[in-house]
């Protein structure tokens, strides 16, 4: 994702010699591609290390102080004693559907999300189980990677769309100029190239964005899932609640999108759902439900 601002760089060099035409200190493409090199280093490094605020902001969150619902704190507090974890923070997702996930980039510093379609609808055994999960996340690290997943979706699509919006300001700016006839090589290279890295970001950015979720392995969800049976002590609870979490009748979560559609412990998205959910393939971000009920129900009645 770094090196990929040098060739970006290289050729906004060349295009601002080509439009100037003013001769750089030193071979405009080298130059380049070093700022560019340095900008999306600088970029990577800020998206990163902000990823987890953004995602929870940009979720409509709110923290759960203790004065909120101490009867979920306590909860949340029995269920990571017994995964042996940090107490994360925890927050209400305002949406009426049933989900969670977890995040944060070290498990000293973990938000727990919960939608308040599932604190207001779940048993408590089976809120316990849906806690548990998530714990197993924490503790196997996944969340660390998870937020590093969404770091690199979200910053695809920024660059997609910053690349978009240079090629419409240039090629507007080129046609209102009045200079336009005596540059009219040099703006034509530079609105014509942005705007074939506009195009050509606009088609890879799914495709990256499929491809950089499939390297989330989706065992994952299969070792969390038996990993919340073994600190629960009950397959079967765990079974009962992704079931329940499976046949929601308002699934879907209306601030989730491609970029942070894995965190969850059940897909969130219409397309994944009505397509995926039972679609064994790689490029899913989670393994079909039917499947993860089946290897719960394999599992000892006490793991």
């Amino acid at each position: 994702m770094v090196l990929a601002g040098a060739p970006i760089g290289a050729f906004i060099g060349e295009a601002i010699e080509a439009a100037t035409k003013q001769q750089l200190a030193m071979w405009p493409a080298v130059l380049g591609a070093m700022v560019g090199l340095g900008v999306s280093a600088l970029l990577a490094q800020w998206t990163y290390f902000h990823a987890v605020r953004a995602i929870i902001t940009m979720s409509d969150c709110h923290q759960v102080k203790y004065r909120d619902d101490p009867e979920l704190l306590a909860l949340v507090d029995e269920v990571r004693l017994l995964a042996g974890t940090y107490m994360p923070r925890v927050y209400i997702l305002d949406d009426t559907a049933m989900n969670a996930f977890s995040i944060g980039r070290t498990p000293q510093a973990t938000r727990l999300v919960l939608t308040a379609g599932l604190r207001a609808s779940m048993p408590r055994d089976e809120m316990r189980a849906v806690i548990a999960h998530e714990m197993a996340h924490i503790c196997a690290g996944d969340t660390q990677f998870l937020t590093l997943i969404c770091t690199m979706v979200g910053l695809l699509c920024l660059v997609a769309d910053k690349t978009r919006r240079v090629a419409f300001h240039i090629g507007r700016g080129t046609k209102m100029s009045t200079d336009f006839a005596k540059y009219s090589g040099a703006a034509a290279l530079v609105w014509g190239g942005s705007f074939a890295v506009s195009a050509v970001l606009f088609v890879l950015t799914p495709a990256l964005g499929w491809l950089i979720q499939a390297i989330v392995s989706r065992d994952r969800e299969h070792v969390a899932d038996a990993e919340a049976a073994r600190i629960i002590a009950d397959p079967a609870c765990v079974a009962r609640a992704l079931a329940r979490l499976g046949a929601d009748p308002n699934p879907l979560v209306d601030v989730s999108n491609r970029a942070t559609a894995h965190l969850y412990i059940i897909n969130p998205l219409e397309p994944m759902r009505t397509t995926s959910q039972g679609w064994d393939s790689f490029l899913c971000s989670h393994p079909p439900l039917a499947k993860r009920l089946e290897r719960l129900a394999a599992m000892p009645r006490k793991a």
